[in-house]
C-alpha cells in the first residue's frame, strides 16, 4: 500500500444525508426550470416532476426492503430503523411514474432528456456521501490507493465479524469502496 486515506465516519455523521438531499433538491429545481422550456403545460410539468421525484425517494427505500415487508413499512413504518437505499429501486419507480404521466399529459419524448442529464450528476454527488459515510465500503485491497475506516465503521465491523481483523486494530484493513470504482 502506497497511499491510503483514513476516514472516520463519526466525524461526518450527516454527510450521506446531506449529499442525498442536496442532489434531490438541485435536480428537482433543475428539472422544473429545464422542463418548462420543453413544454407549454407548466402545471402538468410541475406535477410530473414532483411525482417523479417522490417516487424516486419512495422506491429507493422500498427497493432495499424485501417485498414481503413493504406493506408493514408503508402502513405503520415498522421498518423505520433501516437506513438503506438503492438507486435501482428509485430509478424503476421514477421511470414508471414519469412514463405514465408523460403519456397522460402528452409530453414529448424530449422531456426525458431532462432526467438523463441529471442522473450522472446526482449519482456522483451521492457517491461522495457514500464514500465518506462508509456505507458502501467495498473489498479489502492491496492496491496502491485505498481507504481505511475507523473503529465502529461498517467496514471495520464487517472485517471484525469475518475474522479479517481483531478487536485491537485501530482501523479497518485497506479497502477500495465499490462507490469509488463504479
Amino acid at each position: 500500500m502506497i497511499f491510503a486515506i483514513f476516514i472516520n465516519p463519526d466525524n461526518f455523521p450527516y454527510v450521506f444525508s446531506f449529499t442525498y438531499f442536496t442532489s434531490i433538491i438541485i435536480a428537482f429545481v433543475y428539472a422544473l426550470i429545464a422542463g418548462r422550456k420543453l413544454t407549454r403545460k407548466p402545471q402538468q410539468w410541475a406535477l410530473t416532476v414532483g411525482c417523479t421525484f417522490l417516487s424516486l425517494i419512495l422506491f429507493s427505500k422500498l427497493g432495499s426492503i424485501p417485498v414481503a415487508q413493504w406493506w408493514n413499512f408503508i402502513s405503520d413504518n415498522t421498518n423505520n430503523t433501516c437506513q438503506h437505499k438503492t438507486i435501482l429501486g428509485g430509478l424503476i419507480g421514477a421511470i414508471v411514474v414519469f412514463l405514465l404521466l408523460r403519456k397522460y399529459f402528452e409530453f414529448s419524448w424530449k422531456t426525458l432528456d431532462v432526467f438523463a442529464l441529471l442522473l450522472p450528476f446526482c449519482a456522483a454527488w451521492q457517491r461522495i456521501g457514500c464514500l465518506v459515510s462508509g456505507c458502501c465500503f467495498g473489498n479489502v485491497t492491496h492496491a496502491s490507493f485505498s481507504f481505511q475506516y475507523s473503529v465502529g465503521s461498517a467496514a471495520y465491523l464487517a472485517q471484525l465479524e469475518h475474522g479479517l481483523i481483531s478487536s485491537d486494530y485501530l482501523m479497518s484493513l485497506p479497502v477500495i469502496p465499490c462507490r469509488f470504482i463504479i
